[in-house]
C-alpha cells in the first residue's frame, strides 16, 4: 500500500523551535516524526476539549432540570 504524503512547512519562533527540538530528542524521533506526533496529539486534545465542552453543557442542563424538580418526576 503506497500512501501519498503531503509536505507542510512553517516557521516557528525560538521558543516553539526549542520545544520541538527537545521533544524530538527526548523521544528519539526524527524531526518529521516528532512534528507528525505533536500535530496528531494536538488534534486529539482539540477533539477531547470539544467533547468536554459538550459534556459540561449537558451537566449544566441536567443541573438546571434538577433544580426545577424535573428529574425527580422522571427518576423519582
Amino acid at each position: 500500500m503506497n500512501q501519498r504524503k503531503q509536505s507542510f512547512g512553517f516557521r516557528a519562533n525560538a521558543k516553539l523551535a526549542e520545544s520541538i527540538e527537545s521533544y524530538t530528542e527526548e523521544n528519539n524521533l526524527s524531526q518529521s516524526d516528532a512534528l507528525r506526533e505533536l500535530v496528531e496529539k494536538g488534534l486529539r486534545v482539540d477533539r477531547m476539549e470539544e467533547r468536554q465542552e459538550e459534556l459540561e453543557e449537558r451537566v449544566e442542563q441536567l443541573e438546571a432540570a434538577q433544580s426545577r424538580g424535573l428529574l425527580s418526576s422522571i427518576f423519582g
